[in-house]
């Protein structure tokens, strides 16, 4: 049997991401269409945002198909397992 851990997870509801996006100076490039999934590279909207993840001060967002949230996913257990 699999143990379960608690894990906290954080989170921007979708209504506060262009402040989000502001703080990181990423709002203009998200507006017109210059901000790509990290894993696929369509372009990332308010319609298909995905994740949110801060890397180097930086805002990465993936995109809501199925194939990268599994990526991301597995990024994150890679990262965190010992």
């Amino acid at each position: 049997m699999m143990s379960v851990e608690d894990k906290e997870i954080k989170a921007v509801h979708i209504t506060d991401l262009e402040k989000l996006l502001q703080k990181y100076e990423q709002s203009d490039d998200f507006n017109n269409g210059q901000i790509k999934c990290h894993i696929c590279s369509d372009t990332v909207s308010m319609n298909n945002v995905g994740s949110i993840q801060l890397l180097d001060n930086r805002l990465r967002l993936t995109c809501n198909k199925i194939a990268c949230y599994d990526q991301i996913v597995k990024q994150s257990i890679s990262i965190n397992s010992p």
